[in-house]
Parts: C-alpha cells; sequence; structure tokens
C-alpha cells in the first residue's frame, strides 16, 4: 500500500512504474498544477482531482462523483498504464488526494498501487531530484474493471442506519461534522449515528502515515472497531479514501466508502438547511422521521415518507418562507434528527419504540417536527409530550377524519389513537379542536369540529381565529393528516376524500394561527407509492416548512 521515498528513488525510473502527482487545493483549484508545473518527480503525470479523479455533477451528486469508467480508463492509459504496471501516486504530504487516486485505482480493478509515504514534500527533504519536463502522451493498454472495491449509494447508507449493522465513519474535521462551521457545503451537521474520526489525525507532525497499531488504537478509542462493517464518508469522497487506507494500515481490511458523502447526503437525504445530528442540546426544534405504516386501514406506503418529504424539500426555498416576516432557517436551532428505528417484525413494540425514541428529544428541551408515517404515530408522541408538560395537551387537528373512532381493544389503527389519547387523559377535549373534518362520526370525544363546510363557508382566516379562541394560550399539538388536502392537492394519501382544502387555505390556516404556544407537531398519511409527480411529498415538505415558522412565532420562556 505505501512505498518509501528510499524504495522509489530507487525504482522509478523503471518502465514498468507510472507515477501519478495528485497535488490540489480545494481553495485554490489551479495551485496544485502550478506546484506540478514548479517541479514533481521526474516522469510524474499530474492527475487534477476535478477533471481526472471526479466524473460530472449535477444536482443530486456530492461534489466529486465518481468518475465514468471509460473516462478515468482514458486518462490512465494517457498516463501509459498497463495491466502489469505498478502506479505509484504522491500528494504534498502522506495527504487526501493521493488517498483518492490510490482508491480510484484500486476501486477500478488495479492490483499493483502504491502511495509515495511522505509525499513530494518528504522526497525534497532527503535530497531527490525534481524536474520540471511533462512527459509525454503514451497508450497504456489497462482495462479498467469498477466496483473492485465495495461502495455505497444514499439509500443503503439509510438501511445501515435504520438496521444499525454498520458502523458510519465521517473524517470530516470536529466542527464541520459537529456542525459548528460549515465552509463548503450548504447544509451543516453529519449523517445521523456516524462516528468522527478527522483524517488528518491519521498523518504524524511530518505528514507520514502513522504506523498501523498505533491508528488501530485510536480507532477504537474513537468507537470504531472491527465488530461491524465500517461505511467511510467525508464531504466529497476524497478524505473518506485516506480514512480506507489508514483503515487498512490497521489491521481493518478493505472497508467501504460512500462517494457521494455528505454533500450527495444532503442533497437527497437532508436538502434543507438544517444541522444533521441526534445531539439535541441546545437545538430548538428536531426533525424526526417516523417511517410506520402498519396501522392503516386502507393503503399503505406512509413508511416511505420521511425520505420523500426530505427529497421534496429541495424544491423548498431556502430563504425567507413567502408570508412570514422572518427567515426561520436563521431564527431557529433546528436539526435534522433522522429516523427512529422501528422493528416491523415486531408490531406489538411500535408504540414504545416510537415513544422511547421521541422522549429524550422532548426532555432536552427541543420542539417536535415529526414526519409519519401513518396517523397511529400520533399517539405516542402526544403521549411524551403530555409527560413533558405535565397536563393534558389541547389538539389542532388538520384532517378528513375525526379518527376517534370507539375502540375497546385498543388495536394499532389509525382511526382510533384520539379516542384513546382523550380517554388517558393526554388531550383536552375541551381547548381542542378538528378542520377539514368530511367523513360522519357520532362520538366527537367533546372536541370541537369546524368541518369542512365550516372551512369553506367561513374561510380560513375565520377558521383561524375560532381555533384561536378555542386553543387559547394552553400547550398544544398540531397534528397534520396531509387527507386534510383535497386529493387535487395530494392524491398520495391511504384514504383521500374529495371536497377537502387547497394548499393555499391551508397555508392561510396555519400563517394565522401565528403565537399560539404549539409544542409539536407531524405530518402524516402521505404514502408515496400514490403520489403523482411527488405533488403530495411537496405539499407535506411545504406544511413542514410553515410548521418550522409558526413554531418560531410562539411565546418564548424568559
Amino acid at each position: 500500500m505505501l512505498i518509501t521515498a528510499e524504495e522509489l528513488n530507487k525504482n522509478y525510473t523503471k518502465s514498468d512504474i507510472v507515477l501519478l502527482d495528485c497535488r490540489f487545493n480545494l481553495a485554490d483549484k489551479t495551485a496544485g498544477y502550478r506546484a506540478y508545473e514548479s517541479g514533481h518527480i521526474s516522469g510524474a503525470y499530474y492527475a487534477d482531482l476535478e477533471k481526472d479523479m471526479s466524473g460530472t455533477v449535477n444536482p443530486k451528486s456530492g461534489r466529486h462523483p465518481l468518475p465514468l469508467p471509460g473516462a478515468f480508463q482514458a486518462f490512465l492509459r494517457r498516463c501509459g498504464v498497463n495491466t502489469d504496471t505498478t502506479v505509484v501516486v504522491y500528494d504534498e504530504v502522506s495527504g487526501p488526494f493521493a488517498a483518492r487516486m490510490f482508491w480510484l485505482c484500486r476501486w477500478a480493478g488495479l492490483q499493483n498501487v502504491r502511495m509515495l509515504d511522505g509525499g513530494q514534500k518528504n522526497w525534497e527533504r532527503l535530497g531527490y531530484p525534481l524536474t520540471k519536463d511533462i512527459p509525454p502522451v503514451k497508450n497504456g493498454t489497462v482495462v479498467v474493471t469498477p466496483g473492485s472495491l465495495p461502495t455505497v449509494s444514499a439509500d443503503q447508507v439509510s438501511e445501515n442506519i435504520r438496521t444499525g449493522k454498520c458502523t458510519l465513519t465521517d473524517a470530516r474535521d470536529a466542527k464541520r461534522y459537529a456542525g459548528e462551521e460549515e465552509t463548503i457545503d450548504p447544509v451543516a451537521g453529519h449523517i445521523p449515528g456516524a462516528q468522527n474520526r478527522p483524517f488528518s489525525q491519521n498523518l504524524t507532525p511530518d505528514g507520514y502515515f502513522k504506523p498501523g497499531t498505533e491508528l488501530r488504537r485510536e480507532f477504537e478509542t474513537a468507537g470504531i472497531t472491527a465488530d461491524k462493517p465500517i461505511i467511510n464518508y467525508c464531504g466529497s469522497g476524497v478524505t473518506a479514501c485516506h480514512n480506507f487506507m489508514a483503515m487498512f494500515l490497521a489491521g481493518y481490511g478493505e472497508t467501504t466508502v460512500y462517494p457521494g458523502s455528505w454533500s450527495e447526503w444532503i442533497r437527497i437525504r437532508h436538502v434543507l438547511p438544517l444541522k444533521s445530528s441526534k445531539d439535541t442540546a441546545g437545538c430548538d426544534l428536531a426533525i424526526v422521521g417516523i417511517p410506520f405504516d402498519s396501522a392503516v386501514s386502507n393503503r399503505p406506503g406512509t413508511r416511505l415518507a420521511p425520505r420523500a418529504l426530505r427529497n421534496a424539500s429541495s424544491m423548498c426555498s431556502w430563504e425567507k418562507p413567502y408570508g412570514w416576516d422572518f427567515n426561520v432557517f436563521n431564527t431557529l436551532k433546528m436539526c435534522d434528527y433522522g429516523d427512529i428505528t422501528l422493528d416491523y417484525g415486531r408490531p406489538e413494540r411500535i408504540f414504545d419504540a416510537i415513544y422511547t425514541g421521541i422522549k429524550p428529544i422532548v426532555t432536552s428541551g427541543a420542539g417536535t417536527l415529526c414526519i409519519g408515517g401513518d396517523h397511529y404515530v400520533s399517539y405516542p408522541l402526544i403521549k411524551a409530550w403530555y409527560e413533558k408538560t405535565g397536563a393534558p395537551l389541547s389538539l389542532i387537528q388538520f384532517d378528513a377524519h375525526t379518527d376517534t373512532w370507539a375502540d375497546a381493544e385498543k388495536r394499532t389503527d389509525h382511526g382510533s389513537m384520539f379516542f384513546h389519547a382523550v380517554n388517558e387523559g393526554m388531550i383536552n377535549p375541551k381547548t381542542s379542536v378538528q378542520t377539514g373534518i368530511r367523513t360522519s362520526n357520532a362520538d366527537t370525544m367533546g372536541i370541537t369540529i369546524l368541518d369542512n363546510r365550516y372551512l369553506h363557508q367561513h374561510g380560513a382566516e375565520h377558521t383561524a381565529q375560532e381555533i384561536r379562541r378555542i386553543v387559547g394560550n394552553t400547550p398544544a399539538y398540531l397534528s397534520f393528516d396531509i387527507d386534510f388536502l383535497d386529493p387535487s392537492c395530494a392524491p398520495g394519501t391511504g384514504t383521500p376524500v374529495c371536497g377537502g382544502a387547497t394548499s393555499y387555505q391551508a397555508i392561510q390556516l396555519l400563517q394565522a394561527l401565528r403565537g399560539l404556544n404549539i409544542v409539536g407537531f407531524d405530518i402524516v398519511e402521505v404514502s408515496p407509492p400514490y403520489d403523482h409527480a411527488e405533488i403530495t411529498a411537496l405539499a407535506g415538505a411545504a406544511m413542514a416548512v410553515e410548521f418550522m415558522s409558526l413554531y418560531a412565532s410562539r411565546p418564548r420562556e424568559e
């Protein structure tokens, strides 16, 4: 894997060795080539991170996607690489750009690849010669076989987060990992559940890789052990390759790399400008996914909604939301907590899993904005908030159905959870209100119903004022079933009912509720399999942004 300067000096002129100078600077993208022109190891070709080691960036890719196999093969052939060639890569020191090229060559099926330990800096320190001569283009014969090293997609990372079967390792510096600063990507934070191992800690002060035993001890101290498969990521798939090399030296074998890394993740998983973290200390509002749909009575699919709403949020403006006089993204400290892990094979444990998953967030002092999931998920969420406030909550429910159907057996059902919540004293029906209702249920449990006819006859502003009168300044929980909207605005749901509100009416209602003491929110019953052109997911994401602004407008504790 590594080659010393002394060993290279004895062999670098041999015809079966190709040298690749990989020096690069993310802040000055021509600095690497200028350094190459001013002096490099004789015979070395220059490998540019963005031209030779990366593919074309697109709206859903990371900053440095993998190069197309054909393009990478053509580059290697121009450098004279054949099947039996030994490729030696180097950086200023044992740096990340050479590590990226090392990993790419191995991923492409090349077996004889080495990195110059200590880089050109060490080569010069030992007095070995440099040249300014540019080697000629050659016609190598290498044939690449991409996929020779393990990689994962964003979907596979999400699945590993859910199952906990892998250790996810972030190679960025500690401040970027913690979301305290972000100088490159538009969103700060890290992928939920990731451990931090800054790649810079892999090197000695002189720029050499540390000994394998020392590296292993440091990895284990950081909680990165060999008992589970390891996935490496970073900002764009570059420094993750450095950790890949360090882990190999530490005896971990060939670990997995997530090439898209954070810059891809935030585009297709966490795209609003939110810190992504499970640390809610100091957080005003936590966004939490609850992928559950086993309580539906009709069409399933809502377990896919957290992912769909995050994806659709890429179409929501990061600027000041329309209709509000402030930019919530500059007002609240928010984080995307990721999804609560659920075991679908044990449905009897779902309530407790959601409750115990949300309880620490509620206890930490953060508000919650939960993305279901079917409407049953509101039940354990309300329990956690009821215990936090120490008094029954006022329910503000946007829905086509009351969800107060009598259920003596207490089944896991998305149509009876508010019946149980009222009976258990978690909801105060006298200060609760349901709006948008357009189905019949004789037992309202004493909750005021401003039905769909009321909303259309009196308008959103008047309906909002009536909600404010009923709720007052009591602690309230807002639950938004997407079937509150007409199927023309939200076709992707399990039990659509015609004649509902428009998305504009919903936004009017929500904005007119500003200042209420709402402690938590949920958006439920979005079913992506029945959606069209992401209409429903976009509506759900838009409502979530309104919830954020609504939460920011609530009375602040002195």
